[in-house]
């Protein structure tokens, strides 16, 4: 299951299998970014080439983390990315091994929840 986060809000309407993504990614009509929360390892073994692709690997994923504290945990490159484009992009799409329906496994969630609380913060200034 590929999970869409549009305007703070995990959206179950938007539950989309990985062929649909694949599509999505081919039409380049929105911007996003996958933040794959699969474990290190298995990103490393297999993952999306593609620029906006973060892994947020699934061992760091603990509740109460924060989107700063996800930060300091990335490699360096995806730092850059993180701080690039997790504010401004339109979709943020989730994805996991094991997920197959909402509610979202704990790993997911804390991620959503950390994504969201930044989003929140952020709009409270304006």
């Amino acid at each position: 299951m590929v999970s869409w986060v549009k305007s703070g809000v995990v959206d179950d309407e938007r539950c989309i299998s990985c062929q649909k993504l694949y599509s999505i990614m081919k039409e380049r009509c929105s911007t996003y970014l996958v933040l794959d929360a699969r474990p290190r390892a298995d990103y490393q073994d297999s993952h999306m080439t593609l620029a906006n692709v973060i892994n947020v690997p699934e061992e760091i994923l603990k509740p109460g983390l924060t989107a700063g504290k996800i930060s300091s945990e990335l490699s360096e490159a995806d730092q850059t990315l993180w701080v690039l484009q997790r504010q401004n992009a339109e979709f943020l799409v989730l994805v996991d091994w094991r997920s197959e329906h909402l509610p979202l496994p704990p790993p997911l969630q804390v991620l959503s929840d950390a994504m969201l609380k930044v989003r929140w913060c952020w709009w409270c200034w304006w």
